[in-house]
């Protein structure tokens, strides 16, 4: 890869200009940042590879996950290490996001965009490490909970639930914005051997209308009210804000703070606090179906949408100083300084000059047309000699479009 930066970029640039300044390119770095754009819809530059370890681990019971912001196309998801004895948790494809929400075909992945957000949904063979910790199918299916603060009237919801018979409702008053349900007597469970390197999920039903209100939830699992962890959340797992009707939320325990000494053998004290604006009162609100499950660390290797790293290493959509470095080869580089001067030109030329120059440019980049008598032109182009060195290695979508009863 070469070492340029943008000050070298502008020096290279200089003498196609014809003996133009430089300063009538007004924003050479928004110039830069075009071409880049137009090369990268064209081609997967094999200097934007890059193999990042997932910021959450794959679980069993989740499928959605967030991904890198400068994510373009997907080579490759695998697990850290021994990949050679796990093939059936190494070997994914891709599919829309509608099939993988149909179907979610094990060791399949979509890439979803919601409200601007865009997560990574991925389904593994199962690991078989998933405990449930409380299916709420009523206040006293696993041990008792009990309400305090805003929260009141703990009842059992039988026609909405995520799985089981049903979820537990309770209502909040709005008065005060903090409340609670609390079980003191759940049965003992062992996830010592996880040391705090788990997580815990759950669904929380969020009446329609409200669900700007709510600002956080606590999740607290200890031996005793003195002796337990606690960790919040501000979204749903996947990232995204929180919405109407249910959230699926992830508490990742070791990121929770400690208070007293709670002893990871029992963890039958436990507690789900929320937090939200104070104003009308809230009814019908749920909990279902909290597990726990020990992860695995995945990484992935994929085509970034940047091209451009700061002196310190951070990867750039856009130029910021001369000193930001291009993340190009020879091939790549000479692309770039082509699509740029196609910019260039029509911002330094006019009349039949600029269009002299921009057929030249063009031509540079596109190569030869095919025609009945000529079926391979002698000049490729930039973009078809880089393709046919270097071919895209991202994972191509695949669609079933029917299914046929044989």
């Amino acid at each position: 890869m070469l070492s340029k930066t943008i000050a070298q970029l502008k020096a290279d640039i200089t003498p196609k200009l014809k003996g133009t300044s430089l300063n009538q390119v007004t924003d050479f770095y928004s110039t830069a940042q075009t071409a880049a754009n137009r090369m990268l819809a064209r081609i997967d530059t094999e200097e934007t590879r890059r193999t990042v370890t997932m910021s959450t681990p794959f679980f069993d019971n989740v499928n959605d996950y967030a991904l890198v912001s400068d994510y373009k196309r997907m080579i490759d998801i695998r697990p850290q290490t021994n990949r050679k004895n796990q093939p059936g948790r190494s070997d994914f494809t891709q599919t829309t996001p509608r099939q993988f929400s149909e179907k979610l075909t094990p060791n399949s992945f979509s890439i979803k965009y919601n409200n601007g957000v865009r997560s990574l949904q991925a389904q593994r063979l199962p690991a078989g490490n998933v405990i449930t910790m409380d299916t709420f199918d009523t206040p006293t299916a696993n041990g008792s909970w009990s309400a305090e603060g805003d929260a009141s009237g703990l009842y059992t919801e039988v026609l909405n639930y995520v799985e089981g018979n049903g979820s537990m409702g309770f209502n909040l008053s709005g008065i005060t914005g903090l409340a609670d349900v609390v079980n003191s007597t759940s049965p003992i469970i062992d996830l010592s051997s996880f040391l705090y390197e788990d997580s815990s999920f759950l669904f929380f039903w969020i009446p329609v209308g409200f669900s700007s209100r709510f600002t956080s939830f606590n999740l607290l699992r200890g031996s005793s009210a003195l002796n337990y962890k606690q960790v919040s959340v501000t979204s749903r797992a996947d990232g995204t804000a929180f919405t109407d009707g249910w959230n699926f939320l992830r508490f990742d325990w070791n990121q929770a703070t400690n208070s007293g000494s709670p002893d990871n053998t029992l963890n039958t004290y436990r507690r789900f606090g929320i937090t939200y604006t104070t104003g009308v009162a809230i009814n019908g609100c749920l909990l279902d179906n909290w597990t726990d499950s020990l992860g695995n660390l995945y990484e992935i290797e994929y085509y970034s949408e940047c091209i451009f790293r700061s002196a310190t290493g951070i990867w750039k959509y856009a130029p910021t100083d001369d000193s930001d470095i291009l993340c190009v080869g020879p091939n790549s580089y000479e692309i770039l300084k082509t699509e740029m001067m196609v910019d260039i030109t029509q911002i330094i030329r006019t009349g039949s000059i600029r269009q002299t120059e921009l057929n030249d440019w063009r031509l540079m980049l596109n190569g030869q047309p095919q025609s009945r008598y000529v079926k391979d032109p002698p000049y490729h182009g930039l973009y078809g000699d880089y393709l046919s060195r270097f071919p895209s290695s991202a994972i191509t979508t695949i669609t079933e479009n029917y299914v046929f009863d044989l």
